[in-house]
């Protein structure tokens, strides 16, 4: 599979999940210090950018199913379920994922 098609594939299931936890996307972004256009060159950029922000989004995917799957977001109220999801991020160390972006 090409690494775009992968990166489209887990970025769609990314959006899914976040719609699940009721996290919007921006407000994603903006917790952790990323500017939407950059999330979205990452995912466009050239083939080497893309396998690490591929290897990345399926990182925040399954710390997010993690979450989900234990229950520990409070899914009625945007602003919490994001806040957990971010410490929880932060504290698997996500900027050390794109080797210290």
């Amino acid at each position: 599979m090409r690494v775009l098609d992968a990166t489209e594939k887990v970025s769609t299931e990314l959006r899914e999940s976040l719609r699940t936890a009721g996290i919007p996307i921006d407000a994603l972004l903006r917790m952790l210090h990323i500017e939407r256009a950059t999330f979205y060159r990452w995912v466009r950029g050239d083939n080497a950018a893309n396998e690490l922000h591929l290897n990345v989004m399926k990182r925040v995917l399954a710390v997010l199913n993690e979450l989900i799957d234990a229950g520990k977001l409070p899914t009625e109220n945007k602003y919490a379920s994001t806040r957990v999801f971010t410490t929880a991020l932060r504290e698997r160390g996500f900027y050390d994922w794109f080797g210290g972006v």
